[in-house]
C-alpha cells in the first residue's frame, strides 16, 4: 500500500476473504498515511454472497472493525 495516500487514494476496499485487512491496519498506523485524518479516508469492507444471514453479516462486520481497529465503517457491501 506504500504511497497510496501520497498519490491521492482515499477509498480503500478490503475484506477478510481478500486477506488484506491486516495490511490496511498496518498502513493506517504507519507513516505512509501522510497525516490524513480518519475522516479523509473512506473504508468499504466487503462480505461474500454466502454470508447472507443477518447474524453472519453482523458478525462479519464486527470482525472487520476489530481487524481494522476502526470505530466505524463508511460503507459495508457485498461482493
Amino acid at each position: 500500500m506504500g504511497g497510496t495516500a501520497a498519490v491521492g487514494y482515499r477509498h480503500l476496499a478490503c475484506a477478510s476473504v481478500y486477506g488484506n485487512e491486516a495490511a490496511v491496519r498496518v498502513w493506517l498506523t504507519g507513516s505512509s498515511v501522510g497525516g490524513l485524518r480518519r475522516q479523509e479516508i473512506w473504508f468499504t469492507p466487503e462480505f461474500g454472497t454466502d454470508y447472507q444471514a443477518e447474524d453472519v453479516v453482523v458478525a462479519s462486520c464486527l470482525q472487520s472493525l476489530r481487524d481494522l481497529r476502526l470505530e466505524h465503517l463508511n460503507h459495508y457491501s457485498r461482493f
